[in-house]
């Protein structure tokens, strides 16, 4: 378990003790639900596989923590307070923490940390050069006063921290390399706000400053190539300084909700500063040769961001039976960047002093902008209740520009405008016991930003519910689109299908089951044509994935005993990656007595890939715990 994680929840347990016996008892309400438990892990051949895939909970654990505290005493400086925790069955949650802190009228203090991990490990993926063991750590508090009539009156704080070792894919010298890096990153908020309201009227506004910070750092060691040359080397890589952001970001929004019309209007800036100061030194020694040679690259350099974003929407009731709409999104992003690089080249050969030293410096600028207007009517035709139908017209205009000049010579340039166009047609009818909704899109993309997003986009979905009796209910939902640019120079081709359709019991009082199926096809196509020194050249990439999958799941409640269970099997036909996989999971709690529960909880899972079974795994789970609560 994370140390920080640890130490924010024994602080928040012992400011809990410490403060509750200052309160009068008899006019608190105090409630106490924790489990604790312990987690039996394996896995067939001792396989670590599944590591990839699933953080599974291993050995003692807190599954849950929930403390809960009412004070009726209205002279008394809060109202509610409540801790919540869970360490346990990573799987689903992570490990978080949750504190409040509520006085009707007064203030409110939300608190929270979560903390994950994100592990990879693979040696025949891209030579290992993918491996990391990650944290990530994400805090984030508030504090609102609620003390002055009509205002409010808020701070928070945020910070995402990233640390841990994983490796970085560098290629040199015709080979690849593993390089270790100590993962250090945060970002780093505070905001200050105010909200006004009153009656229909609202004002939000908000100012906040942002800080990122990267200090990654090559870890202590020399990295051996994986072997793709025709000679051994042996790097040594060295890595100092900082890449700091300082984002300001100031922001407003107002909003009025009227009887017949409603509108909101938003507008935020952020001026982000960049700064850069990195030096990396890499140093290659050629064991078959006896030589060395040392590539040492400079960086300083800064970047200015700044953002605008803003929108507005506004409804109108223009009849009983009809609403239109208008809504907008603005936002233009702009970079400037001078960047000085400078690579320096030692050749050693047999010696300790280099015997040829090159350095070339290079000053480049670029400059960046991206205008994007995304804005639509909308018009909802609801002559009855059963029915409505709604029609939206929809475009997109923006502009693309980008600069770039090295040593004061230009390299590169764009300067394209670009346009999509959406028509959508939706209908709902509403059954007795259910509903059925359907729509219909499409999109036509003039001069798209990129070759991979299309000219055209056509697609349709059909959902339905449907409440067959009191015991029998019924879900179906399928969606189709297609996405194409027909160019003899791209000739892109994406089909998406997807269909989920489920069934749901109630058997009797206490228990229900339900079962299911769903399907996802993918079929992705893309012929790019170009021309490279002259000569015509063709790139191909295709994916096609075929996943159907098969559920069941249930509850039952009966006498002492609770529990549910899940089954769900897939399985991958499509040509690119087939594989199957199950996954089962099943809990029971046991009533010992009023305030004691036995818990147990067992998983299986199974995973297989057709083209090789090196990495195919199974996985069990078993966990045994107890559930004390306490009033």
């Amino acid at each position: 378990m994370g140390g920080s994680f640890v130490k924010v929840l024994i602080l928040l347990i012992t400011f809990w003790t410490a403060i509750l016996p200052a309160v009068s008892a008899d006019k608190l309400d105090v409630r106490t639900d924790v489990s604790f438990g312990y987690s039996f892990l394996s896995s067939e051949g001792d396989s670590p596989w599944f590591r990839n895939h699933y953080d599974f909970s291993d050995g003692a654990m807190l599954q849950n923590l929930k403390l809960t505290v009412r004070n009726d005493n209205a002279g008394s400086w809060f109202d509610s307070m409540s801790l919540e925790s869970r360490a346990g069955d990573r799987l689903d949650t992570g490990r978080v923490v949750r504190f409040q802190l509520k006085k009707a009228g007064r203030y409110s203090f939300n608190l929270k940390q979560s903390w994950n991990r994100d592990y990879f490990s693979d040696s025949a993926y891209n030579y290992g050069a993918n491996d990391r063991n990650f944290i990530r750590n994400n805090v984030s508090a508030e504090f609102r006063w609620l003390g002055f009539k009509n205002v409010a009156l808020i701070a928070g704080y945020g910070l995402v921290e990233t640390k841990g070792t994983g490796d970085v894919p560098y290629t040199e010298w015709s080979d690849i390399y593993a390089l270790r890096l100590n993962r250090d990153t945060s970002r780093e908020n505070f905001t200050a706000g105010l909200d006004y309201h009153k009656g229909a009227f609202k004002l939000m506004l908000r100012q906040s400053w942002v800080t990122v910070d990267e200090k990654s750092l090559y870890a202590d060691g020399t990295v051996t190539g994986t072997g793709l040359n025709s000679f051994s080397t042996v790097l040594t890589p060295d890595r100092s300084g900082t890449v700091k952001s300082t984002i300001p970001v100031s922001s407003a929004r107002m909003e009025y909700a009227g009887n017949k019309w409603w509108a909101s209007v938003r507008y935020s800036h952020s001026d982000a500063t960049i700064d850069n100061d990195v030096v990396d030194l890499k140093q290659y020694v050629f064991s078959d040769y006896g030589s060395r040679t040392d590539f040492l690259m400079a960086f300083a350099g800064t970047s200015d961001a700044p953002v605008d974003d803003a929108g507005l929407n506004v409804s109108v009731q223009a009849l009983d039976s009809l609403v239109i709409s208008y809504d907008m999104a603005y936002r233009e992003l702009q970079t400037d960047t001078t960047m000085n690089s400078e690579r320096t080249m030692m050749m050693y050969g047999t010696s300790t002093t280099p015997l040829i030293t090159q350095s070339l410096s290079t000053d480049t600028v670029f400059h960046y902008r991206n205008r994007r207007l995304n804005h639509g009517l909308t018009f909802k035709f609801a002559p009855k209740r059963a029915w409505d139908v709604t029609l939206s017209l929809r475009q997109i205009d923006g502009n693309l520009l980008y600069s770039a000049t090295k040593d004061g010579d230009a390299d590169g340039m764009i300067d394209e405008d670009y346009t999509t166009d959406r028509v959508e047609l939706a209908g709902r009818y509403r059954l007795t016991a259910g509903s059925v909704k359907a729509s219909v899109f499409h999109e036509s993309i003039d001069n798209p930003t990129f070759r991979t997003a299309g000219d055209k986009r056509d697609g349709f979905s059909l959902s339905g519910d449907w409440m067959v009796s009191d015991s029998v209910s019924m879900n179906v939902m399928y969606q189709d689109s297609t996405l194409k640019n027909d160019d003899p120079a791209i000739l892109l081709n994406r089909d998406t299908k997807l269909f989920d359709a489920s069934v749901q019991f109630s058997l009797s009082k206490g228990v229900s089951t339900g079962i299911g199926y769903t399907m996802m096809k993918l079929d992705f196509s893309n012929d790019l044509m170009f021309s490279e020194s002259g000569a015509s050249v063709s790139s191909i990439e295709s994916y096609d994935t075929n996943q159907s999958g098969v559920y069941a799941f249930g509850t039952f409640t009966r006498n002492r005993f609770s529990g549910r269970v899940s089954l769900f099997y897939l399985d991958d036909s499509g040509s690119s990656f087939p594989l199957s996989h199950w996954n089962g999971v099943a809990s029971c709690q046991y009533k010992i007595s009023k305030t004691l529960y036995g818990l147990l909880s067992v998983r299986y899972y199974d995973y297989n890939e057709d083209a090789s079974n090196l990495r195919d795994y199974n996985v069990n789970q078993f966990v045994v715990g107890i559930r004390w609560l306490f009033q």
